[in-house]
């Protein structure tokens, strides 16, 4: 069922499991025709490209969801999972503020003060993907964030059900976690309204949010126009595991992460011939009764099962393969993760499962794929500021460094930049 291969095989490891890469054939001309259109049409073009692309026709004063809505949703939620929605908030907002950078200035005594001074943005536009299933995790994970930042306008958008309507949960979780305007837009159409703004959906300066190949594509081709938290591709979980795992425990943490969509990616790594053959009869006992069967069916036969010659080795290709999730099922987890250099989270022991960080325990869930977790990070406050460096000469000082500054401007050969240090000693 997993395809078998090699730890050795670097070359065919990459290839099989996938980078950050172009879109699928023809994604990235429709996806360049919908924001042109959304760009010179506006709310018409929004209106145009939802019916055709969603199914749902609506109406300009359709498009923000209302109050009276909101309301309705949160009325028809079970008190139990509100609280669990509120709880949730709570762990994620928590976080949320250990990540936030902090304003600081400070002297050395060389007659200059320096620091930086951390601004929330002005606005952020939260994508939350629909489709195959409801994302109430995802509006907390990226709202959250930007209300610990500070960011005063928070403004979500998701792709419409049938009729127009929206799950109520996900309604909730947005008034739960501070969301100032919700619209039913989804695809690459939203994120061309979030960016350019039309008449009714006014411009944001910062989006984030993960969705399906043309929201990726929409995303990198508007990058550089607002601040983007990262261009997001399949979800992904690699299990490092020795020969204490236990197979049947690693099958369902590859089933529950399958089961998001066909196109997720799941590996299993170990030195343990055993635990490899153990992984693959539990998964075949569990799909037959697995409740997203159709989904798994196509998902999992993408799967790498690696078998590694040594402990070392396979921490060796779980950072190759640098995974958007990494659990470790080893004797001793934190010993391996002192020796883990890419991933975007990591979920410590057997009784740690990746959904627990999927729905609320703190960390971000948005998190880095496509193998640029050796460089890039989960989602946090740091995304809904900006960082201004402050510089500023004591008042009728004169700052030590200032000819060796001018040394170096000479040396460039930009005497201006050299007069114009040379000058404080007049």
């Amino acid at each position: 069922m997993l395809r078998r291969i090699a730890g050795s095989d670097r070359t065919t490891l990459v290839r099989l499991w996938g980078a950050a890469s172009s879109p699928p054939a023809g994604v990235a001309k429709a996806v360049s025709g919908i924001l042109s259109d959304v760009e010179r049409r506006g709310d018409a073009a929004l209106l145009d490209w939802t019916e055709k692309l969603d199914g749902v026709r609506l109406t300009r004063d359709r498009l923000r969801v209302g109050e009276r809505e909101i309301r309705l949703a949160r009325k028809a939620l079970d008190d139990a999972l509100l609280e669990a929605l509120r709880e949730a908030s709570f762990r994620i907002e928590r976080f949320a503020a250990r990540t936030l950078p902090r304003s600081f200035e400070t002297g050395h005594g060389t007659g200059v003060i320096t620091g930086t001074r951390v601004d929330a943005l002005e606005s952020a536009g939260l994508y939350v993907p629909g489709g195959k299933a409801s994302y109430p995790s995802s509006v907390l994970m990226n709202a959250l964030p930007a209300r610990v930042a500070g960011v005063p306008r928070r403004v979500m958008t998701t792709p419409p059900g049938p009729r127009g309507k929206l799950p109520p949960l996900v309604l909730a979780a947005a008034h739960e976690s501070g969301v100032h305007e919700i619209y039913r837009l989804g695809g690459a159409q939203a994120i061309a309204a979030l960016v350019f703004g039309t008449a009714t959906v006014k411009p944001v300066v910062a989006v984030t949010g993960p969705g399906n190949a043309y929201v990726a594509e929409a995303k990198r081709q508007l990058m550089g126009s607002v601040a983007m938290d990262s261009i997001a591709g399949p979800s992904e979980l690699v299990v490092l595991a020795d020969d204490s795992a236990d197979g049947g425990v690693i099958a369902l943490r590859l089933l529950a992460q399958d089961e998001h969509d066909e196109s997720t990616r799941v590996a299993v790594v170990s030195d343990s011939e055993r635990v490899l053959r153990e992984v693959e009869r539990a998964l075949e006992a569990r799909l037959a009764r697995a409740s997203r069967r159709a989904i798994l069916r196509e998902s999992l036969p993408r799967g790498l099962s690696v078998l590694a010659p040594g402990a070392a080795q396979a921490i060796e290709t779980a950072n190759l393969l640098a995974p958007e999730h990494l659990e470790i099922h080893t004797r001793d987890p934190r010993s391996s993760l002192e020796r883990i250099r890419g991933a975007g989270a990591v979920f410590l022991g057997a009784r740690t499962p990746t959904a627990l960080g999927d729905y609320g325990i703190g960390p971000n869930h948005t998190l880095p794929t496509g193998r640029t977790a050796r460089f890039a990070s989960a989602l946090s406050a740091a995304n809904f500021v900006r960082v201004t460096s402050i510089i500023e000469t004591e008042p009728g000082g004169r700052p030590d460094f200032a000819g060796p500054a001018a040394l170096l401007a000479r040396a460039e050969g930009l005497v201006a930049h050299a007069q114009s240090l040379e000058e404080l000693d007049s």
